[in-house]
């Protein structure tokens, strides 16, 4: 026969179970606390933050995630797809492929948009959740709306064109003015030798030459100054420089000359309005520095390659073979107090009325955009120095060459 407990050891139980209880409780308490600083923290992070199934499904999402998309509400947005909000459902297979490669992307840029249709700019960092067998079964992501800031950016693009305008518009109305005075001289030639065949064939011929040439001179500042959305494509930056230089012959002083070092014709990856507003902006500083004393600006294109001791990957300067665009002149030169403001936005050593100070932080813009980088020098009384770097794409690569 079993024998009792005794009381003490009935007591020793109660407090053991009494114990459990309490320890339980407050592992309960814990969890609940640790719980609502989670969510306080998603929902208050200033990131849209999501979490979905592969297929574009959501689990949960913030505030902020509510608010990039135009939702307006909770249940608005978890009744939404991912998918929905894609642009092209192709780039959405592009992503999920990338993903499951990678295991993480950081700055990728999706191509989303509104509840309502309207286009977002987003950076976009996520992460894949993967099973035993490797499969992808959910995605971490968290979303900076970069809208504004990319709506602010087109606007300096636009005000720098401008400001390049205005300071071509002389030379412009310069190598107009000799065109017209050539239409003019021959069609009176023609009409004073109206007898002559011979003579007014010949007449005729120069008018045809000197419209084809206004022709071409408006096409160039058609192509500087139109505001259709960038798209990148294979292109060489041989032809484009080749036409800039053209166009700003026009507008250079008489007493600074131009020395042409071009070589490659090498292809990149790049919006050609782009890359014409680069050489524009950073040939028209050249010779800005030069306008008074005259000198010689000089423009090379070649093909290097960075080594792996010369890479700096903080800096986008990644090993590979680069087109490099080389822009010096022979002018005042920028001081050293300077030279690390030169790519900060509306900071000007011009005078007053002569820029903006928008040009090179542009330029910078424009070349971070179509992954390559810049180095300057210049020394004070001996001139400046610009280099930009742009990757080289292989011609089996491209497609619209």
């Amino acid at each position: 026969m079993a024998q009792k407990p005794t009381y003490e050891e009935l007591e020793q139980k109660i407090r053991k179970i009494e114990q459990a209880n309490t320890e339980r409780k407050y592992a309960a308490e814990k969890l609940e606390k640790s719980e609502e600083q989670y969510r306080e923290y998603f929902e208050e992070i200033f990131s849209g933050t999501y979490i979905s199934t592969p297929e574009g499904q959501l689990i949960a999402c913030n505030q902020e995630y509510k608010n990039i998309f135009g939702f307006n509400s909770t249940r608005h947005a978890m009744d939404t797809s991912i998918v929905k909000l894609s642009v092209n459902p192709d780039e959405r297979l592009d992503f999920l492929n990338l993903l499951k490669k990678e295991k993480q992307l950081s700055g990728y840029k999706p191509n989303l948009k509104k509840v309502n249709g309207t286009p977002l700019h987003l950076l976009e960092n996520a992460s894949g959740v993967f099973d035993e067998k490797g499969n992808l079964t959910q995605i971490r992501g968290f979303l900076l709306d970069i809208t504004e800031q990319k709506n602010l950016e087109s606007q300096l693009l636009r005000a720098q064109k401008m400001e390049a305008i205005g300071t071509l518009a002389g030379g412009i109305a310069h190598d107009f003015n000799n065109i017209l005075s050539g239409i003019f001289g021959y069609a009176q030639l023609a009409e004073i030798h109206i007898d002559q065949p011979e003579k007014v064939k010949e007449y005729i011929k120069q008018l045809i030459k000197a419209g084809q040439r206004a022709a071409a001179l408006i096409r160039q500042i058609l192509t500087f100054s139109q505001q259709s959305e960038f798209k990148k494509y294979p292109l060489s930056v041989y032809i484009l420089l080749k036409e800039a230089l053209k166009l700003l012959r026009s507008s250079i002083p008489l007493n600074i000359e131009i020395k042409e070092n071009i070589s490659s014709r090498a292809l990149v990856m790049a919006d050609p309005t782009q890359i014409h507003q680069v050489i524009m902006n950073l040939c028209t500083n050249a010779y800005h520095a030069m306008t008074k004393t005259g000198g010689t600006l000089t423009v090379g294109l070649h093909e290097v390659e960075i080594s792996e001791q010369e890479s700096v990957p903080d800096l986008n300067i990644l090993t590979g073979k680069y087109i490099k665009l080389e822009v010096s002149d022979t002018g005042h030169g920028i001081d050293k107090k300077n030279m690390g403001k030169i790519f900060d936005p509306y900071f000007t050593t011009k005078e007053l009325g002569k820029g903006t100070g928008l040009g090179l932080s542009v330029v910078v813009g424009i070349v971070k955009e179509q992954n390559g980088f810049i180095k300057a020098y210049s020394k004070v009384g001996q001139g400046s120095k610009f280099q930009i770097f742009w990757p080289i794409i292989e011609r089996n690569e491209s497609h619209n060459v």
